[in-house]
């Protein structure tokens, strides 16, 4: 009897956890739905730059992944900002020129640059972080770290803008120069004469125009490239085809091409509540909350569409490197703008976050969980960091004066005070759910990429004439794991002592409102480094 009775009460019981939990994942989706509604998230993305030229596209996928661009045939965009590596390349603080080849991407070109040059330090070091070019299409305010390409409202022209480039108030006496520009074909040009990104200390008494064209005479010489242009631009003559303005848009626009934002949470958007689990629809409910009604608040802050308000805020991570003011210092909005809150940077897009590991500015974050733990003001949050240490630079003050202006920032007030290791994990779930799944797939990320050519530039040590005809010689690119970036950093050093020679160091000037400016430089185009998106 007992028995008889039995089986149909476990069953029973079954049932009723069973519709429990149903129940419970129900309010979970009705409150996220509200939610996502408030936010007006409708996966409905405005790129700054949509695709218009397939043909354009494919060039500038050609160009992208092409070394020719740099001054020794060493470096090439893919090789800091490449689609298996989430579009950035897995390192705390990228490599351009130095790393030997351009087909190696993240700790290979540190690795190759060790080998090249066993003394090789930290100051061969970009000290930004390699942000995606990945969904860069999707900023529609500015471009890098410190923002210092952006959108300014024309003078004179109500509901017009231009792009500026560079420090407010400097090198924007003619707007028109950039008014036909978009932002990725702005910091499209900005590469090609950074000293540590494609130009090196080859031709050290070169300016960024005279640079340029060096490059342009380069790729006006090669029978390869005037083939390539004129199929897209017309047949004409090769040094009216091959102009910056050309070689600029191209590379725009395959990097519009680049938008991938078919994640799981986008598929939920639009009606696959199936497409979150349980702990994902937790973390997307503390996200989007506020403060006020209970939530971590990061909408403060990672609103919109694309998870950015495109502000700048100072959040309190520690210095690591050398420092784009050096002495590990890194000023970053207020490089650019004197007014804005020093130590403050971009909040960047959270699409495919979780394959652009490590984070934030410089890098000292190595894993989502990380860089989450690390948005607590509590006085005892824990804040993990992966710092590089460079032996002879006394962080301590500059540690302060970062605190001490976060402690007076808006930053504060808009950070949760503590959050719970469930709430952390729940909220890393829910941001790995903002992961297209193109980036998983190796086939798929095939499509992302393009063949590599080897450059002759890299037989090249010293050209004063720039027009010489390349020997090209196709080569495989190597093998790039699509999975999300390895934790980078660990030991908190990368085993170097810093000097001051090599890698073009000696190439420094101090102008205008930037001390040391060999990153933001602003002659011509006021600033000279990409490598911050």
């Amino acid at each position: 009897m007992t028995d008889t009775f039995m089986y149909p009460t476990r069953f029973l019981v079954l049932l009723a956890l069973l519709l429990a939990g149903c129940e419970r994942e129900a309010v979970l989706d009705r409150q996220l739905r509200t939610l996502i509604e408030q936010q007006q998230l409708d996966g409905n993305f405005q790129p700054d730059l949509s695709v218009q030229s397939p043909a354009l596209a494919e060039l500038g996928g050609q160009l992208f992944f092409s070394p020719d661009l740099s001054i020794d045939g060493s470096v090439s965009c893919a090789s800091c900002h490449h689609p298996a590596k989430g579009g950035a390349d897995g390192i705390a603080l990228p490599i351009g020129i130095g790393g030997e080849d351009s087909r190696h991407v993240g700790e290979q070109r540190i690795q190759a640059a060790r080998q090249a040059n066993p003394d090789v330090d930290v100051n061969a070091l970009i000290p930004r972080n390699s942000p995606s070019v990945i969904n860069a299409a999707l900023y529609r305010q500015a471009m890098f770290w410190d923002g210092r390409i952006h959108y300014r409202p024309l003078p004179d022209q109500p509901g017009e803008r231009y792009i500026q480039a560079g420090v407010f108030g400097a090198g924007q006496a003619n707007p028109s120069n950039y008014r036909h520009l978009n932002l990725l074909q702005t910091q499209a040009r900005m590469p090609i004469s950074s000293v540590f990104e494609m130009k090196g200390g080859l031709k050290p008494n070169l300016n960024n125009h005279e640079i340029e064209q060096d490059v342009l005479h380069f790729l006006q010489a090669s029978g390869h490239w005037c083939q390539a242009f004129a199929a897209v631009f017309g047949d004409k003559s090769c040094d009216t085809l091959i102009t910056l303005d050309n070689l600029t848009a191209a590379l725009a626009e395959f990097e519009a091409s680049l938008v991938l934002t078919n994640s799981p949470f986008e598929r939920y958007i639009r009606g696959d509540l199936a497409a979150l689990d349980k702990q994902q629809k937790r973390g997307a409910i503390h996200f989007l909350q506020d403060r006020e009604n209970g939530g971590a608040g990061c909408v403060a802050c990672h609103s919109g569409k694309t998870f950015s308000n495109e502000q700048f805020y100072n959040i309190n991570i520690p210095p690591s490197g050398r420092g784009a003011n050096e002495g590990g210092w890194d000023l970053g909005r207020n490089n650019v703008d004197k007014a804005a809150e020093r130590f403050s940077f971009r909040v960047p897009i959270l699409l495919n976050v979780a394959h652009t590991a490590p984070y934030f500015h410089n890098g000292v974050a190595a894993t989502l969980e990380d860089a989450i733990r690390h948005k607590q003001t509590a006085a005892d949050a824990v804040r993990p960091a992966s710092v590089i240490a460079v032996a002879d630079i006394d962080y301590a003050p500059v540690r302060q004066a970062i605190a001490d202006s976060f402690a007076a920032g808006a930053a504060r007030a808009l950070l949760p005070e503590r959050l719970s290791d469930r709430q952390v994990a729940d909220l890393a779930a829910f941001l790995r759910s903002l992961g297209d799944d193109c980036l998983v797939d190796s086939g798929c990320v095939a499509t992302l990429t393009r063949p590599v050519v080897a450059s002759a530039r890299q037989q090249v040590v010293s050209r004063p004439e720039p027009q010489r005809q390349r020997q090209r010689q196709a080569v495989e690119a190597p093998q790039l794991a699509c999975a999300p970036a390895g934790q980078a950093g660990k030991t908190g050093r990368l085993g170097f002592t810093r000097h001051d020679g090599g890698f073009g160091l000696e190439h420094r000037r101090e102008i205008g409102l930037i001390k040391k400016g060999w990153l933001i430089d602003v002659i011509n185009y006021a600033s000279v480094s990409a490598q911050d998106l």
